[in-house]
């Protein structure tokens, strides 16, 4: 995905804001809360942009399946169901009937990288759809966040 590449240097930037309150902050205790709520700061704000762009996406979702079209509706899961297929054959299907019959009976179709990254970013979008749900219901990723936070603040 595109935002994989985004993650380290983020990480790396977000450790060396947090070394900074080390460097000027001499209290232990007035450090510790402070990065504690910077921490809670960039968790919120990352919390809201990636909600708003999931946002986004799902609203374009929801258009397409309630389209007038039969295609316009069911475009994305037919690419789904067929790269599925695609993957069955491949690596289910093919391998035993090579083993069975001989490889001159097995035909396995070539699966060019831009195909996996299609349907690694198909499968990520229903991954996410239901962790959105969670969050919605306040069990995902906040709750957990916060229920890290907390923890930290009874051990501190």
């Amino acid at each position: 995905m595109w935002w994989k590449g985004l993650i380290e240097p983020v990480s790396n930037l977000f450790g060396k804001v947090l070394d900074v309150v080390d460097e000027f902050v001499e209290d232990k205790d007035l450090s510790r809360q402070l990065k504690n709520a910077l921490r809670m700061r960039i968790v919120e704000v990352a919390h809201n942009e990636f909600t708003s762009l999931l946002n986004s996406q799902t609203s374009i979702i929801i258009a397409e399946a309630r389209g007038d079209s039969w295609l316009q509706r069911t475009w994305r899961p037919l690419i789904m169901a067929e790269f599925g297929i695609i993957i069955l054959n491949n690596y289910i299907v093919a391998p035993y009937i090579g083993m069975l019959a001989g490889p001159e009976y097995s035909t396995m179709l070539e699966i060019p990288p831009d195909m996996w990254s299609l349907l690694k970013l198909g499968l990520s979008g229903y991954v996410v759809g239901r962790s959105m749900e969670k969050v919605a219901d306040g069990s995902g990723f906040r709750g957990m966040v916060g229920k890290f936070l907390d923890g930290n603040k009874k051990n501190t």
